[in-house]
């Protein structure tokens, strides 16, 4: 009995092609990713928890972890290790770090420092590039202070063009008070976009009071309003923040009672208190309240 033929199956290549044409090709969407580097150095750990953005190559993640451990003025030989395999200096970090638990080796110099990521976020446009989130420990003599850090890696070319965009009052807090991890919040509430319908006059006379102390408790109070965080960070943020103004380190009610009249003006607005407006809609008042008034 002869054995029988199957024929091989044919392709519609034509039907494929079409396929292929009506299927978008989509950009890859970068992601934040939280690292945690660590160094140890005569006995003493020293660590900084970095968010970056994970298109950047592993050279300008080299150059943001020298920033963040205040090495940025030295240059010794560097190169990074994912495994064995050493990392090209051009190659996207998120070739080597995709997901949690990811490590890298740097080597900068003697030292060896050890890098992880523990979270991976969507990014959206008013992410920074990088920021450096927390950490302990320093190098030389000089105390860590992340204010300082992300100064450096936020540039000041951008620290200007964002303070052009707040009003006067909200700029000269930060300087005054040397809070430029701010500049990241207000890049993050996008406060170059067009105005909204959000803010009534009554809100953007803002604050009533007269006397510095209560003028700066407002302001105070609307930056930490403006973080969008759980009541005990709220009140740890404002009290930081007037204490950088120097008036002391105050209580969060008294901070908040210097300037009662203007946050009475916010909770009929929705922007405070117990009958608070939905996430979205507060921002969009704090983002009016903040930004520079044509």
């Amino acid at each position: 009995m002869p054995t029988p033929i199957h024929a091989a199956p044919i392709y519609d290549l034509s039907a494929a092609r079409r396929t292929r044409k009506a299927t978008p090709w989509r950009p890859r969407e970068p992601r934040t990713l939280i690292l945690s580097v660590s160094l140890l150095a005569g006995g003493a750990d020293v660590f900084r928890h970095i968010g970056v953005n994970d298109s950047m190559s592993i050279d300008e993640l080299h150059q943001v972890i020298d920033v963040c451990f205040g090495l940025e003025r030295e240059n010794p030989p560097w190169a990074m290790y994912d495994g064995a395999l050493r990392c090209g200096a051009s190659d996207c970090v998120h070739t080597h770090l995709d997901a949690p638990g990811a490590t890298l080796e740097y080597g900068w110099g003697l030292w060896h420092v050890g890098i992880e990521v523990i979270d991976v976020i969507v990014r959206d446009k008013g992410t920074p590039r990088a920021l450096c989130i927390g950490g302990s420990g320093a190098l030389r003599e000089e105390a860590f202070d992340p204010s300082v850090v992300n100064a450096k890696l936020t540039g000041d070319e951008v620290i200007e063009k964002t303070l052009a965009q707040v009003r006067p009052e909200i700029a000269d807090v930060i300087r005054r008070g040397g809070m430029y991890d701010f500049i990241a919040l207000l890049q993050a509430l996008d406060i170059g976009r067009p105005p909204t319908q959000a803010a009534t006059r009554e809100l953007l006379a803002l604050p009533i009071e007269s006397d510095p102390r209560s003028r700066d408790a407002f302001f105070s109070t609307l930056f930490s309003l403006s973080c969008m965080s759980d009541q005990e960070l709220t009140d740890s943020i404002n009290t930081s923040v007037m204490e950088s103004l120097g008036w002391g380190e105050l209580p969060a009610a008294e901070i908040r009672a210097a300037c009662a009249d203007s946050l009475e003006v916010l909770a009929r607005a929705g922007a405070y208190g117990a009958r608070r407006l939905s996430a979205v809609d507060r921002i969009d008042i704090y983002r009016e309240l903040l930004r520079r008034r044509a």
